[in-house]
């Protein structure tokens, strides 16, 4: 999994059960890391607005918000763009020889230069940022740092580097569940994914993730317990609907589990006819 940013996770892997008749089902991991920001590019349009904005503006903080907005808007559709308005308000803080919003550029700048894969670049601005807002102990903006920082070990795969560096990290817990469960690690995963959801209760993917755990443990009704817990916070949620539906299968729930297997497929999930055969027969 990003969840620079931590990066957006798609992860798929297939678990398999049988039904009487030998045929074999499929249950499918989809699992979401978070952007930290925004979830896609800018309108153009918007961003010429916000540069119209910057031309008029009349004081160097105001210069440096939209300075600020503009690497953020570019973020997405041209780095080199995004880089320079970064280096842009963190100049204007240093000239307004304010320290915060200098850490707060110096922070946006090691997030963007992770989106070049720097990686080793990125961690550098995070930290100078973090020892810059240090001497003015604003709690809030080395929250966000420290949370900045922890995107970087997890973007390089060290879940507990991440977790050590903000143990309140639900992304870092959530990804590191997905890789104790691919190795089959079903005890471990579930410790992890817990603390994400204690994290996060409105982390759907971390309570789809849980019941596919749970799932694999045979422990159908505790899986049909957090698909549900997904499908509640996210109700187009197709693959938890389907998921749902081979737990209910083994419960013998037939008529819910046919249910929402047509309900999944309705949202666009594709299974195969002989799964929908043996269920819905």
């Amino acid at each position: 999994m990003k969840r620079g940013k931590v990066k957006d996770l798609y992860l798929s892997s297939h678990y398999h059960f049988r039904v009487s008749m030998g045929k074999k089902l499929f249950i499918y991991l989809v699992g979401c890391g978070l952007p930290a920001y925004l979830l896609g590019q800018v309108p153009r349009e918007e961003v010429v607005a916000i540069r119209n904005k910057l031309q008029a503006a009349t004081s160097d903080s105001v210069r440096f918000t939209i300075s600020m907005d503009l690497s953020q808007a570019y973020r997405f559709s041209n780095i080199d763009s995004a880089l320079y308005y970064t280096d842009q308000a963190i100049q204007m803080g240093r000239k307004m020889k304010n320290m915060a919003r200098e850490a707060d550029g110096l922070s946006q700048k090691g997030f963007i230069v992770l989106e070049t894969g720097n990686i080793p670049q990125s961690l550098q601005y995070q930290l100078v940022a973090l020892q810059l807002s240090e001497k003015f102990s604003d709690p809030i903006t080395i929250g966000f740092i420290i949370n900045r920082i922890g995107n970087v070990y997890t973007e390089i795969g060290d879940y507990k580097k991440a977790i050590e560096t903000k143990p309140q990290f639900s992304v870092a817990y959530y990804n590191r569940s997905l890789l104790f469960l691919k190795q089959g690690r079903n005890d471990e995963a579930l410790k992890d994914i817990s603390k994400a959801i204690e994290q996060d209760p409105a982390f759907y993917e971390a309570y789809y993730t849980k019941g596919i755990i749970h799932y694999n443990q045979k422990n159908y009704d505790e899986a049909i317990s957090n698909y549900s817990k997904a499908i509640d916070i996210k109700n187009d949620f197709a693959q938890a609907y389907y998921n749902r539906g081979l737990a209910e299968y083994y419960v013998n729930k037939k008529n819910e589990a046919c249910a929402d297997l047509k309900q999944a497929t309705s949202l666009g999930f594709s299974s195969s006819p002989e799964i929908f055969n043996a269920i819905c027969k």
